[in-house]
């Protein structure tokens, strides 16, 4: 088997696996994004025995800041909410280390208290915990993978998301031309859900018509969740890696004094959308 690469853990007991603790803290599909994107063979990682979850627990304990870690998200996930969890390796669900009380059927994604007793728990996918990737060093079985994925899946936008079960709006990791990741923020409920937020604005708190050229170029936002412009440069890699990206915009009241329609919902979809490259700086 391969070494590890710098910074990953080697398994003590499943030969070709190799573990990765991150200590900065993501949502549940920021986290698995995270991971999937460091290799083709990665994922948020399976634990399937109570010796592979004494073997993880040990790693954990073992890595340089970690004390600032309560939870730790693993890739165990209830995409219908009814009890039937799966592994986003593609590994069959069987041991499980839950804790009294455990599991909540409300909240989909599961964490493990992997410096206390590893014990696990159900949480809401958008809380941010600490994570374990998993990484496999030498050739996958097809057993191996997500049902209907490769070893090349890699998160491009929201709609991937959405098509490997993410159902919850939030913040998600992608990398849409393989050269990097970015967290963008996802509507997946909105019209059969999927969408990939480039502007939003919910209030008056973040002005969007003073910018430098620079800033509409590379982006600004208060935080993806609040008000956002994802960025020309990005916007025109998630418009123009497809044959055919559709636009939809939603617009919600009026803040014009007398306006008849104060409460009015409006809405339009387009076909064919893209932004152009610009090469001014």
């Amino acid at each position: 088997m391969q070494a590890c690469p710098n910074g990953w853990k080697p398994s003590e007991v499943v030969s070709n696996k190799c573990y990765y603790v991150g200590v900065k803290t993501d949502t549940w599909f920021g986290a698995e994004g995270f991971c999937t994107n460091a290799g083709s063979n990665a994922y948020l990682t399976s634990i399937t025995s109570a010796f592979e979850n004494a073997d993880v627990d040990a790693i954990v304990l073992n890595t340089p800041s970690v004390s600032v870690c309560h939870q730790f998200w693993i890739g165990a996930y209830d995409s219908n909410r009814n009890g039937n969890f799966t592994w986003v390796d593609g590994k069959p669900w069987g041991y499980a280390s839950w804790a009294p009380g455990q599991s909540d059927r409300t909240q989909p994604c599961v964490s493990s208290a992997a410096l206390a007793k590893g014990v696990w728990k159900t949480e809401n996918c958008g809380a941010d915990n600490c994570f374990i990737c998993e990484m496999y060093m030498d050739v996958l079985s097809s057993t191996s993978l997500p049902p209907n994925t490769t070893p090349s899946t890699r998160m491009t936008d929201c709609k991937d998301w959405f098509n490997q079960g993410a159902r919850t709006d939030g913040i998600y990791s992608i990398n849409p031309d393989g050269k990097g990741s970015l967290n963008v923020y996802c509507d997946m409920t909105t019209d059969g859900g999927g969408w990939t937020v480039f502007q939003r604005r919910n209030n008056g708190d973040l002005s969007f018509y003073d910018k430098l050229w620079n800033e509409y170029k590379i982006g600004f936002n208060n935080g993806l969740e609040n008000n956002l412009w994802l960025g020309n440069d990005i916007i025109h890699v998630l418009t123009t890696k497809d044959s055919n990206v559709e636009l939809r915009i939603d617009l919600w009241g009026d803040r014009n004094t007398g306006n008849p329609y104060p409460n009015g919902y409006w809405w339009e979809k387009h076909t064919n959308f893209s932004v152009s490259y610009a090469s001014l700086r």
